[in-house]
């Protein structure tokens, strides 16, 4: 057997992979560099109430596809924001479905939420409490979360102290998606996404249904949802910056969204208690209903000389909530609320100028 030199082996070796480098470098053509995906940033309005790429905000943004959040297991948009950095869910329900967002500290108690939700930019949050129905947010519909965390989200309201959660469901040209999916405890949950372009108009619809038994003793819960939009059809469709159809000279959308849901509470868990499905003798009665009908129109123009935005929304909702409030260990105090709110919700905007270097600046 013959040995080579040390010096010998480690030329050979250099050699080697100089061969390599270059037979890789040669198989890299200037055809196969054009031809890769290039990801361009995406553009939100949520922060700035204006068009602005996630690159050069200045806020604390993040915007989540749609496509990531459906091809993970949540059971809510709620659920969802746990992957959004900031942003902690707790659940109220042990079988999820019933979240409760903390962001950055900022917690409601499920009383109310310092993250206030809109979808297309309009809010969701209850009149009476400004808690967030987070089953109100069809899972399967929307393509693009966009959370605010922190206080430069107060432009979307007063209870916006660690955020706001904007929606965005835009009509497509063509779609059709559906699931269905069932468990143990009595779990299922379905969705319906459907659009279709009819000439000078295009419709969506969007449904869902959840329902769940519970792990413990009464603690079955229900939601359902139905979201139908109509707006300009395919020959004059244009994707939605973010909830505003900046790029259409003009364009007026109607949609109509019907919501219902049903749970009951079966109030924490003592820790005497051994069975731990139990349900605490006090919530025994604990249940809520509510139902919320709205209707509205978002209309958008742009000239040469500024964008202007605005929506008009009516909505009725009724409630109606048994509610038990543990005052000791051996004392509650039980109530029966019933409400019904009806509201009109309105926003207008204007925009003058642009960020283009020589330009005077924007104005909204």
């Amino acid at each position: 057997m013959r040995v080579f030199p040390k010096t010998q082996c480690v030329r050979a070796f250099a050699a080697l992979l100089s061969v390599s480098a270059s037979l890789a470098s040669a198989q890299v053509t200037p055809a196969a560099r054009d031809s890769a995906v290039r990801q361009l940033d995406t553009v939100v309005v949520t922060p700035d109430r204006s068009a602005t790429s996630v690159r050069t905000s200045a806020v604390a943004v993040t915007a989540v596809p749609g496509a990531l959040i459906r091809a993970l297991p949540f059971r809510s948009v709620g659920d969802a924001l746990a992957i959004v950095p900031g942003i902690a869910v707790i659940d109220a329900s042990s079988l999820s479905g019933n979240p409760r967002i903390i962001a950055r500290g900022f917690y409601g108690g499920g009383e109310t939420d310092y993250v206030p939700a809109q979808i297309d930019g309009v809010p969701i949050a209850a009149l009476g409490t400004g808690a967030v129905d987070w089953t109100m947010l069809p899972l399967g519909a929307f393509s693009r979360l966009e959370l605010v965390r922190g206080a430069t989200s107060y432009i979307h309201g007063d209870a916006a102290l660690g955020g706001t959660l904007n929606t965005l469901i835009p009509i497509l040209p063509e779609a059709l998606s559906w699931r269905a999916a069932g468990g143990s405890y009595g779990l299922a949950d379905a969705a319906l996404h459907a659009a279709s372009n009819l000439n000078a108009f295009a419709a969506s619809i969007a449904g869902d249904y959840r329902r769940s038994d519970g792990y413990r003793i009464d603690e079955t819960s229900s939601a359902w949802n139905v979201l139908a939009k109509i707006g300009p059809g395919e020959g004059t469709y244009r994707p939605a910056t973010a909830g505003v159809t900046h790029g259409s000279v003009s364009s007026v959308n109607g949609f109509v969204q019907l919501h219902g849901r049903d749970f009951k509470d079966p109030g924490p868990l003592p820790s005497t208690t051994v069975d731990p499905r139990a349900r605490n003798a006090f919530f025994r009665f604990d249940d809520l209903s509510d139902r919320t009908d709205r209707a509205g129109i978002v209309a958008n123009r742009e000239t040469p000389a500024a964008k202007y935005a605005g929506y008009l929304v009516g909505e009725y909702a009724t409630s109606r909530a048994v509610k038990t409030l543990p005052l000791s260990t051996d004392f509650a105090d039980t109530k029966l609320r019933r409400t019904t709110a009806p509201r009109v919700l309105t926003s207008g905007q204007i925009e003058l100028g642009d960020d283009v270097p020589g330009e005077f600046g924007r104005l909204i």
